[in-house]
């Protein structure tokens, strides 16, 4: 047991020794730094999801900037190998941030994904850095608004089944509005409900909007299809001045005109006094005609297709769209 003295003693010792031995290993502490290293994928976000999935490539030359935190300082610019990879030299241990070297990925792309921009080092530790880029999503009615030209992304419910009216052309809505896609691949089975990503540019048919060139992405089956809105056949006509456009409109208890049939299929005429509209039975859906006979009176919902003369026409998807009275 140490006694009063000894404690006395052993502190002297102490303090001697770190007097005197203060400086040995010195120089071998200073010149040990703890670092690490920063790596990570740079690669094309082909379906819009903003995650890495078995779909996507990585982007090769892509250039790389990583700044120390809180300073303008670039510690590294490594560039994307063919497999849209890159890493770092060593670099002391801290916090970083990780952006694109100026112009490097472009305009017509934006970022979709930038998993941990800033990177905590740890010594001897590794940060990982996941960067997805594509095209922008917007809403339907900023993809109405576009230029032709630059491809993006639109989500919404499928009014319409792919190919309903035998053609490559669906119908899709959102909180904003609605728009028709033609030239849309057969990569998918796609029905009215589904929730979808479409991918494409802007174009113009019949004089309004259209999604051309489209690719399908079905998120969800079985979703709720926004309700036909109520309108007079005189709005419908003229698709309240084209807001309507695509959308999936309503007209009730109306008295059918007349009735033609042509190529594209079996034609009402509809007019409630507002103005006269045509609705098209469209030759490619087996339609059941029983009834609809001038002076008949009936509910006919449908999707509205602008004809290029200034006016349009309603759709019905297939026999349950039409009630007779």
């Amino acid at each position: 047991m140490l006694t009063r003295l000894g404690f006395a003693v052993a502190g002297a010792a102490l303090a001697a020794c770190l007097v005197g031995c203060g400086n040995v290993g010195e120089d071998r502490v200073l010149s040990i730094m703890a670092t690490g290293s920063i790596e990570g994928v740079v690669y094309f976000d082909q379906n819009g999801s903003g995650q890495l999935d078995g779909s996507e490539v990585g982007l090769a030359d892509i250039g790389i900037r990583v700044i120390a935190l809180g300073t303008r300082d670039t510690v590294a610019r490594p560039v994307t190998a063919s497999d849209g990879s890159f890493a770092t030299a060593q670099l002391p241990v801290g916090r970083y941030r990780v952006s694109f070297a100026p112009g490097a990925i472009g305009d017509s792309v934006v970022v979709t994904q930038f998993e941990d921009s800033v990177a905590l080092l740890a010594p001897g530790g590794m940060a990982l850095v996941t960067v997805g880029v594509g095209f922008p999503s917007l809403t339907i009615a900023g993809a109405r608004a576009q230029v032709p030209g630059k491809r993006f992304f639109v989500e919404g419910v499928a009014l319409t089944a792919l190919d309903v009216f035998g053609d490559t052309t669906t119908h899709v809505a959102d909180g904003t509005g609605a728009i028709r896609a033609v030239r849309v691949r057969r990569t998918v089975v796609q029905q009215a409900g589904d929730s979808v990503r479409l991918q494409g540019t802007v174009a113009s048919r019949a004089g309004q909007p259209v999604l051309d060139d489209v690719t399908v992405i079905v998120l969800d089956i079985n979703r709720l299809i926004p309700p036909a809105e109520l309108v007079s056949t005189g709005v419908a006509a003229s698709a309240d001045g084209g807001r309507l456009d695509a959308a999936l409109a309503q007209v009730r208890n109306v008295a059918i005109a007349d009735t033609a049939t042509g190529a594209t299929g079996f034609a009402l005429t509809l007019d409630d006094g507002s103005g006269a509209l045509t609705v098209l039975l469209d030759a490619d859906i087996v339609f059941d005609l029983t009834g609809l006979d001038p002076g008949a009176s009936i509910d006919a919902t449908g999707v509205l297709v602008p004809d290029g003369g200034g006016t349009w026409r309603l759709k019905p998807r297939g026999n349950g769209d039409l009630v007779r009275r």
